[in-house]
């Protein structure tokens, strides 16, 4: 099958994948699980993720993906080569590939993703920035001369832009996101607790209970950890307050990200935005009260798109369509 089509979502906690004619057709942690001694690597994406915290010393998981950004070469191609053969099955030669970078990346790092996707045998390559994909994947319509503004908050990034008549009129970028909001969990009950966490609790503490404002009413949840004195296990209680404490800086770096493109934007287009809005997209803007949060703080109308974390790779499932027209 010549110049069959595909996107790719490469993103620094998933990557997703979007065949032509198919739809999704995975979507799955942008990590490997390596062989300590040999480097090899032994698996890739859900797999390898399982083996987080529970694999022996002798196999570390790791993400060839740091903040929005290709971090090791060879683990990022052996990835993309190990899920690729997934969806592709055989029969197809040289297909074509868009593959998705945050906005304002240097042209070194946009060549280096190229060069990883003609290493796999694609027959044409291109780049198309996060922000122009997930407008098109929230459905706003930019084709005429009125901006509307879009902020894709993922893991590694967040990732702001004003678009108009089919592209970026301007954008800003920054490598405060979810994962530090994760962090920031994990650093607060290991400094107020004396409690050892993995990301992986972390991370489902913040999903569960984590908000980007306080809770009118007070939750709680019962997670486990080790002793940070005796090493032992150890079962503690958290509660929404305490993570909103915990997250609150980190939550307010990535607001910056969303202020600095509207403190940039002409007159014109800011009138424009007041009455299209703004529209946030990626992973994190499913956090309780995310919304809320930021309309508070910009005073322009705020909105979080249907299925927030797929509207980056369902903006490059429809660029598919139409590639001469945004590539």
């Amino acid at each position: 099958m010549l110049g069959l089509r595909f996107a790719i979502d490469l993103g620094t906690n998933n990557i997703r994948i979007f065949k032509e004619g198919k739809g999704i057709v995975l979507s799955e942690p942008s990590v490997v699980a390596c062989d300590g001694f040999s480097g090899k690597v032994l698996a890739a994406g859900r797999e390898a993720y399982d083996m987080t915290g529970r694999a022996p010393l002798s196999i570390s998981v790791v993400s060839p993906m740091r903040d929005g950004t290709v971090s090791d070469f060879e683990k990022t191609k052996l990835m993309l080569e190990i899920l690729l053969n997934r969806v592709l099955g055989t029969g197809v030669f040289k297909p074509n590939i868009i593959a998705c970078v945050k906005s304002g990346t240097e042209n070194i790092e946009k060549h280096t993703i190229l060069d990883v996707l003609t290493e796999l045998g694609a027959g044409k390559s291109h780049i198309m920035e996060e922000p122009l994909a997930a407008a098109l994947g929230t459905g706003i319509d930019f084709s005429g001369i009125r901006g509307a503004m879009i902020a894709d908050i993922g893991g590694g990034t967040s990732d702001s832009a004003v678009v108009t008549m089919k592209s970026i009129a301007l954008s800003s970028g920054a490598k405060t996101a979810g994962n530090a909001l994760t962090e920031a969990v994990r650093r607060y009950v290991y400094t107020e607790k004396d409690i050892e966490i993995g990301f992986l609790t972390a991370e489902n503490i913040k999903r569960v209970i984590g908000s980007a404002m306080p809770m009118q009413t007070e939750v709680a949840i019962i997670s486990k950890g080790k002793d940070g004195i005796t090493g032992l296990p150890v079962s503690f209680e958290i509660t929404s307050s305490e993570v909103y404490k915990a997250i609150k800086e980190p939550l307010e770096q990535t607001l910056t990200c969303i202020k600095e493109v509207l403190d940039r934007t002409p007159p014109e287009l800011t009138a424009d935005l007041a009455y299209n809005g703004l529209t946030i997209t990626g992973g994190t803007a499913k956090m309780h009260q995310f919304g809320q949060y930021v309309a508070s703080n910009i005073g322009i109308p705020t909105q979080i798109a249907p299925e927030p974390e797929l509207a980056v790779i369902k903006g490059m499932g429809k660029a598919l369509k139409e590639m001469e027209q945004f590539l």
